[in-house]
């Protein structure tokens, strides 16, 4: 048997069978598109609402206080160590590694860079605190507010670090 007689028979069924859908019309719906389903107009998305964001809790705002007077602290005790490096940093100025002078300014250098850790450490857990904040969703302006001032006293601290280590000549 060839191949297209072997199909007839199906498609005598399906002849037959589409030839029962149109039977009946009024018995069942159009397929096709109606009114209601047509597309007309435009859609304006409404605007989202804005959602006041709750304020750090009381432990929060009191930790972050304390941070800041930390970092302060921790800034004077930094100035404090750059003040007293001037003169073993300038007195090594230009000598050769492994001198006394030039050893007594690495070790002055080295208290000041000490000095900026401890900032760094406030820094650093003010940072963690504006990550809590944000995963709680809490409103994060004063802790944005003791970030952007630490980190200033820590720039601060890098600059005089860096005007140290140049006059060093490292």
């Amino acid at each position: 048997m060839s191949p297209r007689a072997a199909a007839l028979p199906s498609l005598l069924a399906a002849a037959l069978a589409l030839s029962a859908c149109t039977k009946d019309k009024e018995l069942y719906p159009s397929l096709s598109i109606l009114k209601g389903e047509r597309v007309t107009g435009s859609f304006k998305p409404v605007a989202p609402e804005k959602l006041a964001s709750p304020p750090p809790s009381a432990e929060t705002r009191d930790r972050i206080a304390q941070l800041r007077a930390d970092a302060a602290a921790a800034n004077d005790r930094f100035l404090q160590a750059a003040q007293q490096a001037q003169a073993p940093v300038a007195a090594a100025r230009g000598t050769e590694p492994g001198t006394a002078q030039w050893e007594l300014g690495q070790v002055a250098l080295a208290e000041v860079a000490a000095r900026r850790s401890e900032t760094m450490v406030a820094l650093a857990e003010l940072d963690r605190i504006y990550a809590e904040a944000q995963l709680k969703s809490e409103d994060p302006a004063e802790i944005e507010a003791a970030v952007n001032e630490v980190a200033a006293q820590v720039h601060a601290q890098d600059q005089a670090i860096d005007a140290l280590e140049t006059t060093l000549g490292n």
